[in-house]
């Protein structure tokens, strides 16, 4: 999990100015990362990268078996 949280945080660190970015954790359910009360196409600025951050490193893998089905729909559908 340490490494996953790591890859994630350098990810978001790597997204070129003007991004937007979603996160959804999964398990045997999902849930999307509220950045601002913004859960969809989250705009990158300095202030949501770190909320986003911190986020991140309080991650858990807590939801369960994993189930991709529903939130990969979700995420390819809107």
């Amino acid at each position: 999990m340490l490494l996953t949280k790591q890859a994630l945080t350098l990810f978001l660190q790597s997204l070129p100015p003007n991004s937007k970015f979603e996160i959804i954790s999964f398990g045997t359910k999902f849930e999307l990362l509220e950045v601002n009360e913004i859960t969809r196409s989250i705009p990158y600025t300095p202030i949501n990268l770190e909320v986003a951050k911190e986020n991140v490193a309080g991650f858990k893998a807590n939801f369960g078996r994993t189930n991709m089905g529903k939130p990969l729909e979700m995420a390819l559908t809107g």
